[in-house]
């Protein structure tokens, strides 16, 4: 029967129900992990975009690709045909003529342009959690996440590629602790910037994204219910505020070796001091980089300047703070 696929969600839906049986199949195969999942977490606009490309960029990580996100409902398929079309190493002769592997640190909105560009990944994390959007599960739903197949995926995803596996994992972000204890052996790497750029740039979103101010953008964290009646300035403090202080309160009850907190304006400085920390977090567990892999990028721009009008900037500040100190 024809079917009129009008947007990526029909797309999506059609490889779902033509796949999912055979992916089934093949995921009784492999259960276990060979490295730990990596797990990138922060508010939205702080730099895990740009941090993903990075790893990705090391050529050290596996990760997910906007290929690779097409096949979402079928990611063991999707690594495969990845690499099929892209690896070198599967078209000696270079039949298909693919030339462009290049990550430029250039997003929109976090997302990225290119076949090997790195995806937000959050058509994976939809098939076992009931919310569409990045926000707290209550613990009824996430009784009903199903860890055990999300963990099986992700093991057949890095089982093609034989790299440990990283993903922006902003939809669990608000039950890290519990999303911990079912998927232990994960890092976490924790994005950290200037609270007040953040809030400038979520601000920018909206008005990009929706033309309308008053339209809420992106994460919701547990206190959304009360924010969402506030005015634009104090619901953008706020969505900042509490996304920092829920991960943060959350890191606190996850061990040392399994997080790495990442400060953005830092990091844009020394990025290869970053690399090393995170090159012995994983030499903890037993996983060594090659040394023949190209590297990582010596220094980056600092994004942290005033784009909007200084009134509103400071009305953002102003309304971040006050939100703090009636704490």
């Amino acid at each position: 029967m024809k079917q009129n696929f009008s947007s990526i969600t029909d797309l999506l839906d059609e490889l779902k129900r033509l796949l999912i049986i055979n992916n089934i199949e093949d995921s009784l195969k492999i259960t276990e992990q060979k490295f730990p999942f990596g797990f990138i977490i922060g508010n939205p606009r702080s730099g895990t975009t740009f941090f993903t490309e990075y790893l990705a960029n090391s050529g050290c990580f596996s990760y997910p690709t906007n290929t690779l996100a097409r096949f979402s409902y079928a990611p063991y398929i999707g690594a495969l045909v990845q690499q099929l079309l892209f690896n070198k190493d599967f078209d000696p002769l270079n039949e298909l003529n693919y030339t462009d592997s290049s990550i430029l640190y250039k997003s929109n909105l976090g997302k990225t342009s290119g076949f090997l560009a790195p995806n937000e990944f959050q058509h994976f994390f939809r098939n076992y959690i009931s919310n569409y959007f990045p926000e707290y599960i209550n613990q009824e739903e996430f009784k009903k996440i199903d860890f055990k197949e999300m963990k099986r995926n992700l093991c057949l995803i890095e089982n093609v590629f034989q790299q440990p596996f990283i993903t922006k994992a902003i939809m669990i972000q608000y039950n890290l602790v519990d999303f911990y204890k079912e998927i232990p052996n994960s890092i976490f790497f924790y994005l950290k910037r200037d609270p007040f750029y953040v809030m400038q740039s979520i601000y920018m979103a909206r008005e990009k994204y929706y033309g309308d101010l008053s339209k809420w953008w992106s994460v919701k964290p547990k206190e959304h219910e009360s924010l969402k009646n506030m005015d634009v300035y104090h619901q953008i403090a706020g969505q900042v505020f509490y996304t920092d202080l829920s991960i943060q309160q959350s890191l606190e009850q996850i061990p040392e070796d399994n997080k790495l907190l990442i400060d953005y304006e830092d990091f844009c400085v020394n990025p290869q001091k970053y690399f090393q920390k995170i090159k012995e977090l994983y030499k903890e567990k037993n996983i060594e980089f090659n040394s023949d892999k190209k590297g990582v990028e010596n220094l980056f721009q600092n994004s942290n300047v005033l784009k909007i009008k200084k009134s509103e900037f400071s009305r953002l500040k102003d309304a971040y703070i006050d939100l703090k100190e009636s704490l």
